[in-house]
């Protein structure tokens, strides 16, 4: 089945389950309503089919609604976004001062175990050189420069693939899925920088990781927040462990699809949001928030005394207990 959606791109895998789905329902329902008793009322058999029918399809238009399938797309000033460069999946964006912004760049869909594909950090700077009334094609042309950033110091034997980074202290901190050559980690690493203090490179500083965050958060971190050094939030974007083992056959789209379609026709909401706590070579994570559909992005206000967690189509908001690190 797998085979099939991938080479008939008329078909998503979305509407392949369905169809398989209606399918189901067709032959039970046929097989029993046309079963009558003598006096020619429905048995037990098709009431109970005809129930499920109805609920699948409500379920189903739930999720087509989800998804605004009902909705006409429009687009409000796309002729002011110019395509600079592709540099990949761009996970995040952090901004390090009022000039300039640091990015994470790593393919990470359809991830094969060995393979060599690095991630890599970019930095856009020139925001500061942007005139009033100067057109986004001639800032683009003039002032907006993007490069990528060296990294010093990093493990030979780690990959390095990026998702959701922060800046504290003029640190940074990167959520690395490193998977088979190094585990799920958190990269620290200085931020060494211009004359005109745009950044230039990274220095590796140290990994904040576990045997336990290598089994437990395998390819599942997304986005963090540092409070203090070493102390962070961080999201679990899905609800299982990555695993290669023995599943090559099914993608990691198509994991995400079956993932998304438990979630909204089972109800399932198995992601949260942890604390953690790193000291020398020990790190200790507690779920302070729970109940999510993909803990996505995340973020807080000016004092860190409220966090915000995008979850799919809502945005949540905690009160933070600073003595604690509780959220409420």
């Amino acid at each position: 089945r797998e085979r099939n959606i991938r080479r008939c791109c008329t078909v998503s895998p979305f509407e392949y389950l369905s169809a398989i789905y209606i399918s189901i329902f067709r032959r039970l329902c046929y097989h029993n309503t046309i079963q009558r008793t003598n006096k020619g009322n429905m048995n037990i058999g098709s009431i109970i089919c005809a129930f499920f029918a109805l609920a699948f399809a409500i379920k189903l238009y739930g999720v087509l609604d989800f998804l605004d399938y009902f909705e006409e797309i429009y687009s409000y000033h796309d002729e002011e976004c110019i395509k600079i460069m592709s540099i990949g999946a761009s996970e995040d964006h952090n901004k390090f001062n009022d000039n300039s912004i640091i990015m994470t760049q790593w393919k990470v869909t359809d991830y094969v175990p060995g393979e060599d594909r690095p991630g890599a950090m970019y930095v856009a700077s020139g925001f500061l050189n942007s005139k009033k009334n100067q057109s986004t094609e001639e800032f683009v042309a003039k002032d907006l420069k993007i490069k990528e950033l060296p990294i010093v110091n990093y493990p030979e034997n780690v990959d390095f693939h990026p998702h959701g980074s922060y800046i504290l202290d003029r640190e940074l901190y990167v959520i690395n899925h490193a998977y088979d050559k190094g585990g799920e980690r958190i990269d620290v690493f200085d931020i060494i920088t211009t004359s005109s203090d745009i950044p230039k490179r990274l220095v590796f500083k140290h990994s904040i990781t576990s045997e336990w965050m290598k089994k437990e958060f395998n390819g599942i971190l997304n986005s963090l927040v540092v409070v203090e050094p070493n102390k962070f939030y961080v999201t679990q974007y899905k609800g299982q462990p990555d695993s290669f083992v023995d599943d090559q056959m099914v993608s990691h789209e198509t994991k995400a699809l079956i993932e998304f379609l438990k979630a909204r026709f089972l109800g399932t909401r198995n992601c949260h949001i942890w604390y953690c706590e790193y000291n020398s070579d020990e790190v200790n994570c507690r779920k302070v928030a729970s109940h999510f559909t993909s803990a996505n992005g995340l973020t807080h206000n000016k004092d860190y005394s409220k966090i915000f967690i995008a979850d799919q189509k809502d945005i949540v908001i905690f009160d933070r207990d600073a003595s604690t690190n509780d959220l409420s």
